[in-house]
């Protein structure tokens, strides 16, 4: 199939990554790095990542890069399919105002025909979903951009051209038009390695959109404050413990459990079995305390603490997955933690990359764990129960054109976006 034949929908839009994907980053980078002209930028010791990032801030490192061969093939083969595209690509951390300016200055030169529109910015996943309702398209050479992406509701092409050949993005696309026109579910990649430089799933150096360059060490706690956790009426107040064992432990009662009947044992363990696993997939170097208590004593359902390395998350009148879910965000920033310091206020790069990776693992869980994940997310299950959706204002009466609406607002929270997406797949006879 050619890529003239390949029409995308009206509507579905297509985003491509600068660095690594158009323009040589990796050559130049590993040049800046000290290394001899040709070597391969995987060979750039851990201690010069940073130091080597910070040679960028304040030049015109980006407007300098080479165009890889394959650039204007690649975007004829984007435009042929979807009839234009934008240009998707992260800021340089402590220099996000010059970088762009540089970044726009390469596509300038470089690029032809020029992109619709350019957008250099630290979360790419606000752009998964257009107002058609349509999942857009990303191709990006960093894995971690793909999985949040596709966490959104998009579709991904990890793609790198120094090690890549076309064929992937042709696939990709073939993939994408398959999935917008019903013929195949769109399920996310589980990709292997989310970072480009050491295989882990958490990125550990890159284009992090941070103005403040090395901050002094963070003493706050870096909490989950997304939704609000009454679900049913599952409560204990004695805590997980130990480095990733996660036996009985000093939590919020002393090594007390009071044990409602809602909270029972077999649930107990998944949420334990969940943590290991979790520890596992995210290659946490150092499993933290882990404690499960009625009050965490803050506003927020779970934080991590960077000074003592502990994981606290409230379970009180919350339901499974819930619980599971802000678990998973604290991890992330455990992982993350283990890299690099942290900023986890509201809207920052690590902040997002804890939201969007939390979404994913909780969805590679409930693949791993069907049973466990429909019994979890039915509305109406109880009838004591107001249901999920219906807590995130998603009701059952709603048409698809106001479900499509909230799928693609920029208003929404991303779990009702996510229920909305759900539902519009169940009522088409989808899978979710």
């Amino acid at each position: 199939m050619k890529a003239s034949d390949l029409n995308l929908p009206e509507g579905m839009e297509v985003y491509v990554d600068m660095d690594g994907v158009l323009a040589d980053f990796f050559t130049e980078y590993a040049v800046l790095a000290g290394l001899p002209r040709g070597s391969s930028y995987r060979d750039i010791p851990p201690a010069k990542t940073d130091p080597t990032l910070n040679k960028m801030v304040g030049t015109d490192f980006f407007a300098r890069l080479p165009k890889f061969p394959t650039a204007d093939k690649l975007i004829q083969i984007v435009v042929d399919t979807a009839g234009g595209y934008n240009i998707c690509s992260s800021p340089l951390r402590g220099d996000h105002e010059g970088s762009a300016t540089y970044k726009k200055q390469w596509i300038e030169e470089h690029l032809d025909p020029q992109p619709d529109n350019i957008y250099i910015v630290s979360n790419k996943a606000k752009y998964a979903f257009n107002p058609s309702g349509l999942p857009n398209v990303l191709i990006d050479d960093r894995g971690s951009n793909i999985t949040a992406w596709e966490a959104a509701g998009g579709i991904g092409i990890k793609y790198q051209a120094d090690e890549d050949s076309l064929q992937v993005i042709l696939d990709g696309l073939k993939r994408a038009r398959r999935v917008a026109q019903g013929d195949e579910e769109h399920k996310p990649q589980q990709l292997k390695s989310l970072d480009r430089s050491q295989g882990k799933l958490i990125a550990t150096s890159g284009d992090k959109d941070v103005d403040e360059g090395r901050k002094k060490k963070r003493r706050n706690k870096y909490g989950a404050l997304y939704g609000p956790g009454p679900y049913g009426l599952y409560g204990w107040d004695a805590g997980y413990s130990g480095s990733g064992s996660m036996g009985d432990g000093d939590g919020g009662g002393g090594g007390e459990s009071r044990i409602n009947e809602a909270w029972t044992p077999d649930k107990q363990q998944r949420i334990k079995e969940f943590a290991l696993w979790a520890i596992k997939l995210l290659e946490i170097e150092k499993a933290p305390k882990i404690k499960l208590v009625s009050d965490s004593g803050t506003s927020a359902l779970g934080y991590f603490d960077p000074e003592t390395q502990n994981i606290v998350v409230t379970v009180k009148d919350r339901h499974q997955m819930d619980i599971m879910r802000t678990l998973a965000h604290e991890l992330v920033h455990r992982k993350q933690n283990e890299a690099r310091e942290l900023n986890g206020e509201t809207g920052s790069p690590d902040e997002n990359e804890a939201n969007s990776l939390a979404g994913v693992l909780l969805r590679w869980w409930g693949k791993k764990n069907p049973e466990q994940f429909n019994e979890n997310f039915a509305d109406g299950r109880n009838p004591q129960d107001k249901g999920d959706s219906a807590r995130h204002g998603i009701s059952k009466g709603m048409s698809i054109a106001d479900l499509k609406k909230v799928r693609s607002s920029d208003s929404a929270s991303p779990r009702k976006k996510q229920l909305a997406h759900w539902q519009i797949n169940m009522r088409q006879g989808k899978k979710k």
